[in-house]
């Protein structure tokens, strides 16, 4: 049984020969990278021009044209907003601290999942004040009333966040993908790749698929996937669930050595005993 990344290897110099140049391989991660080089140095037993590998995060970025910002500044940023906001009930950094890296965390799940970020603050406050509603019509309380004003203020720490951030060209995880995901159709043309192998992927997230569509659809995307058909073609299988989704979105031909390892390959299983979670 070959490594999956040895393949991909084969397939780059069988398909691409010494244009390697031309093409872009996406992986999910930077530490795949290294291995497929090695690989590819085996398979072409010469100098040629290596072809551009990426982990996914970085092609997102630099395909986007925007900069990641470091987490600190990222905070920092969001104080800002927090202090023009919030105006004279602002909280000092150490209080803001407390809740900022929680509320940013969610602005980056937002972003991934490409949610209608208006629409999501405006059901969350509604849901809040309701849950805060007084039977007898009381007013609330000075608590109440922050606690309302936050949610009411989620939406503008958002927009104020992302436009100050675009501004400078940087953006955090999630912006960049919803960024890359919503505009790319603009950039296809100005893409320095002729064909983007994405390889060895399982489940993407709503922008991460939206961003290979739009690439699929052009015809620049070519997509490797590490499956077998135990677990690919029993739909009771959930091993297979994504990746069966993804065949009837952009079509079987996308699936390359569909292997029968888990049912025709000699096993060899070592049981080994261990002491506890930390052995």
């Amino acid at each position: 049984m070959d490594a999956f990344l040895d393949q991909v290897a084969k397939h780059i110099h069988d398909q691409y020969g010494d244009l390697t140049e031309d093409i872009c391989i996406v992986l999910p991660n930077r530490r795949a990278g290294l291995f497929l080089k090695k690989y590819l140095a085996r398979h072409y037993e010469k100098t040629i021009w290596a072809p551009r590998i990426m982990a996914i995060e970085d092609f997102v970025y630099d395909t986007a044209g925007l900069e990641q910002v470091d987490q600190l500044e990222l905070l920092f940023e969001f104080y800002r907003i927090h202090l023009q906001v919030a105006g004279e009930a602002y909280e000092e950094i150490d209080r803001f601290m407390d809740w900022g890296n929680i509320v940013l965390n969610d602005f980056n799940e937002i972003d991934m999942y490409l949610a209608d970020a208006e629409a999501l603050f405006s059901y969350l406050t509604e849901a809040k004040a309701i849950s805060i509603w007084n039977p007898d019509l009381s007013p609330l309380s000075e608590s109440q009333e922050k606690f309302l004003f936050f949610y009411q203020s989620l939406i503008l720490y958002y927009q104020g966040l992302n436009k100050e951030l675009i501004k400078k060209k940087k953006a955090y995880h999630g912006m960049a993908y919803r960024h890359l995901a919503e505009n790319l159709e603009n950039k296809i043309d100005k893409l320095q790749y002729k064909k983007i192998l994405f390889a060895g992927f399982n489940a993407f997230s709503l922008a991460e698929e939206k961003i290979i569509t739009t690439l699929v659809n052009s015809g620049r995307a070519e997509l490797l996937w590490d499956v077998d058909e135990y677990y690919l073609d029993d739909p009771n299988m959930e091993a297979g669930k994504f990746i069966r989704k993804y065949l009837k979105k952009w079509g079987r031909k996308s699936v390359r050595w569909i292997g029968k390892n888990y049912r025709d390959e000699d096993k060899r299983i070592s049981i080994t005993g261990v002491a506890k979670n930390i052995g």
